[in-house]
């Protein structure tokens, strides 16, 4: 399965679909810090704490930290 991955080009792009309270909480914080909400998106997925959470993931299941809270919010992609 790696292999396949590897070997494939990607887009840039990924759709994403959250929560609207979410999406409005993370608007906020971009809006905030004066940056759009992709950038905010793209240093909360790559910061450490995120993908220290996600390791213990099950597959199909994504963690975040909630910005103004630094909760942990685990959304599953059959919901």
């Amino acid at each position: 399965m790696l292999e396949l991955l590897d070997s494939r080009s990607f887009s840039g792009k990924f759709p994403l679909r959250m929560p609207p309270e979410l999406h409005r909480e993370l608007a906020m914080e971009a809006a905030e810090q004066d940056i759009s909400l992709n950038r905010l998106i793209n240093m909360r997925l790559a910061s450490p704490t995120c993908v220290s959470w996600q390791q213990f993931a099950p597959r199909g299941v994504r963690v975040m930290v909630l910005p103004s809270t630094e909760q942990v919010a685990v959304y599953s992609q059959y919901h």
